[in-house]
């Protein structure tokens, strides 16, 4: 019975990072536009701690505030601020997402093609590199 029930609603996991210095919290991007983030100290949850984004039944619907509009690609926790996610998408997008408000703080849309990698800089927490497939 459970290996139908989690073939179902199995979900291929585009990016994850673990997070032991703010606790320990795992970041879970999928093949959604939403990233769900697990407090791995609760045993047996079936629920994330927090979800962030949502899903948008029309892409072109979709507003900034609510995060991105396509598969999360990439994630990458500020270790300087440590409520600082960023997040990189196949919607061109990256988002710096702010935790204690659970909304992206700051959209960056300048990037033509889809956001495979996203890394901060360790001692400049206001650097943030970014890696497209742009021409």
């Amino acid at each position: 019975m459970k290996e139908n029930l989690l073939s179902e609603n199995a979900q291929v996991i585009g990016s994850f990072f673990y997070v032991p210095f703010l606790g320990n919290f795992l970041a879970i991007g999928d093949m959604t536009p939403v990233i769900n983030i697990w407090d791995i100290d609760i045993v047996d949850t079936l629920q994330p701690a927090c979800s962030l984004g949502q899903k948008s039944k029309k892409k072109k619907l979709a507003s900034t505030s609510t995060g991105h509009t396509d598969a999360v690609l990439d994630l990458n926790w500020n270790h300087l601020i440590r409520h600082i996610l960023a997040s990189g998408s196949a919607d061109n997008r990256v988002a710096i997402w702010d935790l204690a408000e659970g909304t992206p703080a700051v959209m960056l849309e300048s990037h033509h093609d889809k956001v495979q990698t996203l890394k901060w800089h360790p001692q400049e927490a206001q650097t943030l590199l970014t890696g497209s497939c742009d021409k």
